[in-house]
């Protein structure tokens, strides 16, 4: 069954013998079963999506996650020895805690495998087939490799095939090209080197049959096809992280070390410098964990996302995957199509050239479109239109203007089609007229029809092309292009009536009359230019990609700013110079070529693949890459870009890849980015209160180990810190209004951690400060209750430790409530520059966290019993002491950056 002739070269006989199988009877029953248990079904391979257990085991094999489980079984494990269910209750409620942020992960993070399984229903149609003689109907997972197949119109194309047989037939193959121009179907052999795009004896899955009839000899199925190939390449491509993702992957790192060494340095403090109980010492790693592990910041995180996807929405924005969110407003380049983002992609036909009247406004109306030139341009439009793309749609309206209609009935006299494609950039149609005129005529590329043009139409007389004409056109196009138009040039020649149809091949495209060009317009949407604008003040760098001519592409690229006013065709690079570049694979791309794409905003002339090159060329660069795109084909960009944006219009699978859905116009992509940026800008603001206070605890912990203290908070009541009482006040952060200048600065570089310089200033100082300040209230205590030894377990050591922990764990809860409410809400502005009641929902977060702490300390049984009235003024002092310290210190900063600048 294999040869090294490709099937599209060989002829019928030959075919049908190689593939063993038979185009009147098809295949048997044997030869079906064979053929199934050789290559399996014709389906791409189900997506693996992980279960509900192995995701659920990932995420509790998270670092923190470990750090905490392991912490619960230490408080299991001594709970049973010393046969104190205070102990067992806190491994309880550490498992808890771990369960809880585990289901939120899963839930949250499900959503592998839904661009593979979108390609995979591609294929999910009937076929009809022929076997054993008859015509039967089976799903198209049943075909196999040999199978006859018989395709109408209407028909989706179960496997790539090649046709034996073909009537007035034609294909529409956009799903695999991009090209929605429907293209005719022949059943001759081709030459071996034929390209895929002029492979017009094939048909291939997934596409489907739009007018006419064929039968076809299956040649490949499943992962073999053309369309598998796109699964195989979507398969391969990698899901980047954003930089968010990574930072905190490196955090949670960090922390994880952070806690081995601490404890580990603790524990030896206690059992080996101060010989204390190794039970007790454990009780006091283990509280020292839950210190250093922010349990609320994963679950934060994950609602602060979620809200930003909320606003998103509302900016036309829809987010598909969620910490896509914020890889939005990481991105330093945004890649989008030219039409129907930038522009309308609304085609009108607003000028015509021809060399009687030179350049006419369509808009004039039908009294400018007299004359036989005109008749004969209108000839061309008529009779080679398919109504298949806006470009022929733009055309049939222009016909309409003139008093004419484009009917079904004029393509059904059509003896012949020679299809438009990407490479031949041109269609030709062979058709009788009513006046009993036989010709072939073309439309396409104006280059393209020039260059096969002898003559001229003038006057109604065919006059010799000569240089001077072909300067004359040539000069009409760049007149045209560089003004933004679309240009179409329209040509004919007259047929001999003993030339019959089948005889007719692009051979007859040569010695054509040069009629005249048409120019469309599709004007760029008045609100791009400022979007652009907007973009670059950002630091963004938007580029345009666009399969149209260099020359329309600058010209719509200098309407809305991506190019200066003086910019020329320097500025812009062609898809043939982007597969000459990167020939040997974007890892080979030479310094300079990196360096032209990135600094390069107009990309003319593109194929999708030329589009893949486009993304990791920019990515090899530095660049954090999104892209827009809404066919098939685009789906391996989207899905390599950082950040990959399908149109609302678009396909499915571009969907199903991409992390955004963009149900506005070109503007929604900044203001997705804002959005981005702003989710960035809170995720600081939380990681920033809860990292000072886990570092406090952790110091204050490290203090009590070296002066011989005892424990200062049991495991219970940092949990309560840190997650009954960070929740609330840190989701409310997650709420907190953009920065004034949010899209005044540049992207955040990929290799910028989430934590600042000044961040990791600003947690320092906090720690140290509410340390201190937890300290003094311990002290403060402790002069009232007196000391006891650290393993002391009599009565009035224990009601000591109780008073002397919940001195500590007002104060600390005095000053949380107040900086969380209030002075953390901004990492450069203080408390009167954002209003002191602008985030309501800081206040209700602070009220519930109040509410909180009483009831730890009043009601529940974790340990703690009621302060003396006397205390509060003082420990309510205490509290108060870190946000001011904040404050001040934001003041003291933005002074003296303000002195040096001003």
């Amino acid at each position: 069954m294999t040869t090294l002739t490709p099937v599209w070269a060989q002829p019928d006989s030959h075919l049908l013998t190689n593939l063993n199988t038979d185009r009147v009877n098809g295949l048997t029953e044997a030869d079906v079963r064979s053929r199934r248990q050789q290559h399996g079904p014709n389906a791409l391979p189900e997506a693996e999506e992980e279960s509900l257990w192995q995701s659920l085991l990932a995420a509790f094999t998270d670092p923190l996650a470990l750090v905490l489980i392991g912490a619960a079984i230490l408080s299991a494990i001594i709970g049973l020895v010393r046969q104190h269910p205070e102990e067992l209750q806190q491994a309880g409620l550490i498992m808890g805690i771990v369960v809880f942020m585990t289901v939120v992960s899963y839930l949250t993070d499900r959503s592998a495998g839904q661009a593979l399984a979108r390609l995979k229903d591609l294929q999910k149609t009937y076929a009809k087939v022929i076997r054993g003689g008859k015509q039967i109907e089976i799903e198209s997972e049943a075909v196999v490799a040999g199978d006859v197949i018989i395709l109408t119109q209407g028909s989706r194309v179960p496997a790539d095939a090649r046709i034996v047989q073909a009537v007035n037939a034609t294909v529409n193959e956009a799903l695999l090209t991009g090209e929605s121009i429907p293209r005719t179907k022949i059943s001759d052999p081709l030459p071996p080197a034929t390209d895929l795009s002029e492979r017009t004896n094939m048909v291939f899955a997934g596409t489907f049959v739009e007018t006419g009839n064929i039968t076809a000899v299956v040649t490949a199925i499943g992962t073999k096809t053309e369309l598998g190939k796109i699964w195989q390449e979507l398969n391969e491509a990698e899901e980047t992280k954003t930089p968010l993702q990574r930072q905190l992957d490196q955090l949670g790192r960090l922390l994880l070390i952070g806690t081995l060494v601490v404890c580990a340095l603790v524990m030896v403090i206690y059992v080996v410098f101060q010989g204390r109980d190794l039970l007790n010492s454990l009780i006091v790693a283990v509280a020292l964990a839950i210190a250093f592990i922010p349990e609320a910041l994963g679950a934060v995180i994950t609602i602060a996302l979620a809200l930003g996807v909320r606003d998103m929405v509302q900016k036309k924005a829809i987010i598909r995957k969620l910490r896509a969110a914020e890889g939005l407003g990481s991105v330093s380049v945004v890649c989008t199509d030219k039409t129907g983002t930038i522009t309308y992609g609304r085609m009108t036909a607003t000028h015509i050239w021809t060399f009687d009247t030179d350049e006419v406004q369509v808009d004039r109306g039908m009294d400018a479109l007299r004359g036989p030139e005109y008749e004969r341009l209108l000839d061309v439009i008529r009779f080679c239109n398919n109504l298949a793309d806006p470009s022929e749609v733009a055309f049939a309206q222009l016909a309409e203007v003139a008093g004419f209609t484009i009917t079904t009935e004029l393509r059904a006299k059509r003896e012949l089609e020679l299809p438009f494609n990407s490479e031949r950039k041109m269609m030709s149609t062979v058709q009788t007229d009513e006046r009993g005129r036989r010709a072939l005529r073309a439309k396409g590329a104006p280059d393209r029809l020039l260059t096969r043009s002898q003559f001229y139409f003038k006057g109604n007389e065919l006059l010799p092309m000569k240089e001077v004409q072909r300067h004359q056109v040539q000069a009409a196009i760049l007149k045209f292009e560089q003004s933004g138009y679309r240009v179409f040039a329209f040509a004919d020649r007259e047929l001999s009536a003993d030339l019959h149809g089948s005889a007719i091949s692009s051979a007859h495209e040569e010695e054509l009359t040069f009629i005249g060009l048409v120019a469309l317009s599709d004007p760029a949407r008045p609100e791009v230019k400022q979007t652009v604008t907007l973009l670059k003040t950002a630091g963004i760098t938007p580029k345009m990609i666009t399969g149209d001519s260099p020359n329309t592409a600058l010209s719509i690229a200098k309407d809305v700013g991506l190019v200066g006013e003086h910019g020329t065709l320097t500025d812009v690079i062609e898809g043939r110079e982007l597969q000459r570049m990167g020939a040997n694979g974007v890892e080979a791309l030479k310094p300079e070529d990196l360096q032209r794409i990135a600094h390069i905003n107009v990309f003319a002339r593109v194929t999708p693949s030329d589009k893949v090159t486009i993304v990791k060329a920019l990515q090899k660069s530095g660049a954090l890459v999104a892209m827009t795109g809404d066919g098939v084909n685009d789906a391996p960009s989207l899905k390599q870009a950082d950040v990959g944006i399908a149109m609302s219009t678009g396909t499915d699978l571009a969907k199903d890849v991409s992390d955004v859905v963009l149900t506005g116009t070109y503007e929604a992509i900044a203001s997705a980015v804002q959005v981005g940026r702003t989710i960035l800008y809170r995720t600081r603001l939380y990681i920033h209160a809860l990292l000072s206070t886990n570092g406090a605890e952790v110091l204050l912990f490290i203090l009590a180990a070296i002066a011989g203290w005892p424990v200062p908070l049991t495991a219970v009541q940092l949990l309560v810190i840190n997650v009954l009482g960070d929740s609330w006040l840190s989701m409310a952060l997650a709420v907190e209004k953009e920065e004034k200048d949010v899209m005044k600065k540049p992207p955040r570089p990929s290799d910028e951690p989430v934590i600042t310089r000044y961040m990791t200033f600003s947690i320092a100082l906090q720690s140290v400060v509410a340390m201190v300040v937890m300290a003094a209230a311990f002290l403060y205590a402790r002069g009232f209750t007196g000391s006891f030894g650290f393993d002391d377990t009599s009565a009035a050591a224990e009601e000591a430790l109780a008073l002397q922990q919940t001195a500590i764990f007002a104060t600390f809860m005095v000053q949380k409530i107040i900086r969380s409410a209030f002075t953390a809400r901004s990492l450069k502005y203080n408390l009167w520059e954002i209003g002191f009641f602008s985030n309501r929902w800081s206040l209700a977060a602070a009220a519930l966290t109040l509410v909180i702490a009483i009831v730890a300390i009043y009601v529940v049984p974790i340990g703690m019993v009621p302060l003396p009235l006397s205390w509060l003024p003082t420990l309510i002092a205490l509290g108060l002491v870190p946000p001011i310290v904040e404050e001040l210190v934001k003041l003291a900063l933005r002074s003296g950056r303000t002195a040096r600048h001003g």
